[in-house]
């Protein structure tokens, strides 16, 4: 992880003070401290969120779908009308379980016999910058030309820009080839 090797690269090299070093960098104290005396880079395990208790609605959403291959690409709903007419016919779910929704429409294009693969924005963007650094640009691009995208959580948390460069790099190489799902929680503006 860059930010370990930063501070380490600051104390030992620099002889930056812990307090300068959090203050430079925008992090706390104690976790300056514990990046300096951790002798392994620690392993983030992601907590899998409860799955949706749609129900009753999944066998309308899936016939929607169904529906909704039928036509072209410009005439069929975005994910935020799927689940506005799941609101209209009483899902109480909230604009949050947006993230659910749009699984269960991945899910359901499975069932339909499409190939989906799921990502986390953050997740997709290290396997990115993995492939950048490997010297193998384009290779995800290209899997993913053949199948349905899922990206979600797109905003949060942040990543640094250049990460964000090589995601909307592979989102214009996807662009017209293949459907992308993208869920966030920041506004169209930002």
């Amino acid at each position: 992880m860059d930010i370990i090797y930063e501070i380490r690269r600051r104390h030992s090299v620099q002889k930056r003070t812990v307090t300068a070093i959090a203050r430079d960098m925008g992090i706390s104290r104690p976790t300056v401290r514990k990046y300096l005396n951790t002798v392994e880079e620690p392993k983030h395990e992601r907590v899998q969120p409860a799955r949706p208790k749609l129900g009753q609605f999944e066998a309308q959403l899936t016939k929607w779908l169904e529906e909704e291959v039928k036509l072209s690409r410009p005439r069929r709903r975005t994910a935020h009308r799927l689940f506005e007419g799941l609101q209209k016919i009483g899902y109480g779910g909230a604009y949050d379980s947006e993230t659910h929704l749009t699984t269960a429409i991945g899910v359901a294009t499975i069932h339909q016999g499409k190939r989906v693969r799921f990502f986390n924005a953050v997740d997709l963007v290290n396997q990115l910058e993995r492939e950048k650094s490997q010297g193998k640009v384009g290779n995800l691009a290209k899997q993913l030309c053949l199948v349905d995208a899922v990206l979600d959580e797109l905003g949060y948390p942040s990543f640094p820009a250049s990460g964000g460069a090589l995601l909307f790099h592979l989102m214009s190489q996807l662009y017209e080839k293949t459907s992308l799902i993208i869920t966030t929680n920041l506004s169209f503006g930002e």
